[in-house]
This record gives structure tokens, sequence and C-alpha cells, in this order.
């Protein structure tokens, strides 16, 4: 077996197989885009989001291969950390939308109160559309 003890640069996968190269190149972008979200870097994330696509279609498509069976069972414990990866980076990517979200809330609702002057808003007493 091709297995070092370094799990954070993916060299702990058997790359013997093609299925546990794609899975090492896998976990290894993997450990790129979480550093640049625990940073906060978001440029990288489409690049990220492209080149994920292209190794999930590789490994899709291998796993389709009745001749890959042992591949994959070589690889389950590989797999499942891999698939926790993605999980924990979709929490942290989920985070950052709800976070950006509100903060665009923020600034939209603050646009609004500046743009209104009250004239029209319920409670009014400022003269201006008063009974």
């Amino acid at each position: 077996m091709n297995r070092s003890t370094t799990p954070e640069t993916g060299d702990h996968i058997n790359k013997a197989s093609p299925v546990g190269d794609v899975l090492s190149k896998l976990e290894i972008l993997l450990q790129e885009e979480r550093a640049c979200l625990d940073a906060g870097s978001m440029e990288k994330l489409e690049s990220f989001a492209n080149r994920k696509m292209q190794l999930l279609v590789q490994l899709k498509r291998l796993s389709s291969d009745p001749h890959r069976t042992n591949q994959i069972r070589d690889n389950k414990n590989d797999l499942s950390r891999v698939r926790e990866m993605v999980s924990e980076n979709m929490r942290k990517l989920a985070f950052r939308i709800k976070a950006i979200g509100e903060i665009a809330e923020t600034i939209e609702t603050a646009f609004r109160d500046a743009d209104s002057d009250g004239t029209y808003q319920i409670g009014n007493t400022s003269g201006w559309g008063r009974r």
C-alpha cells in the first residue's frame, strides 16, 4: 500500500488505484478550501467549486464501474473522511452566506430608512400627512 502518516496532505490515501488518486486530490483541494474559508478569503471559491465538481464527476464515474468495487471498498474510510470534509466546508460556507445575507439586509434597511423622510410612515406626527 502507498500510505504514509501525514493526513494533512492527503498522502495517507492509497493512491495505487484511480479511486485513491481522485480521493487524494479531492482531500487536498478540500483542505485548501477550508484554509481559505478559515482565513475569510473568498476570491478562490469559484475555482474550488469548479475543481471539486471535476473531481466528484471523476469519482462518480469510477464508482459506477463494477470493476472498481474493490477500490471503493478499500477506500471506504477515505471516502468517509472526504465526506466529512465536504460537510464541514459546506457548514462554513453556509455560515458565511448567512452572515453576508444579514449584512446585506442591514445595509438595505439603512438605505430604505435614509431614503424615507417619514411622511408616509404609520404614526407620523410631523405634520405632513396628518389628519
